[in-house]
């Protein structure tokens, strides 16, 4: 942090650190939800009849961090426009939705795998350290 000598120094300060910590945070999510999606789904199963498109790998992505007020934030989220080839169904929920059920383009094909509730507990037991990693003490 730099070395502020009035409030308003001190604020602009605080702010960069919060930007700082919540983008590599966000990084950090992301890298992990790919090795996840890749563990808890890809690698439990190997298609015979076609060519995989990897769409969950590229459909994990991330906004920029904002300021609405005192308030920061950065949304991690899946992104439609990738998961839109290779599946049967143009309804784009119900592609994530029959994937993170471990269900490989058809409910013939499903495994065990369960990316979306392995992220989502990764993302819940180690937000405060992952910020806390990159600056921010989280109490």
């Amino acid at each position: 942090m730099g070395t502020s000598t009035n409030i308003a120094g001190l604020q602009r300060d605080i702010e960069k650190s919060i930007y700082k910590a919540l983008d590599k945070m966000a990084d950090d999510i992301v890298e992990e939800a790919v090795k996840i999606i890749e563990n808890e789904f890809y690698s439990q199963y190997t298609p015979k009849s076609y060519q995989r498109t990897e769409q969950l790998l590229r459909g994990c992505v991330r906004s920029k961090v904002k300021k609405n007020g005192s308030t920061f934030s950065v949304v991690i989220y899946m992104d439609d426009s990738t998961a839109t080839q290779g599946y049967k169904s143009d309804e784009i929920y119900e592609v994530w939705l029959l994937a993170s059920a471990g269900i490989h383009g058809t409910p013939s094909i499903q495994t065990e795998g369960r990316y979306w509730e392995e992220l989502r507990k990764y993302v819940f037991d180690n937000w405060r350290g992952l910020l806390k990693k990159h600056g921010l003490n989280v109490i």
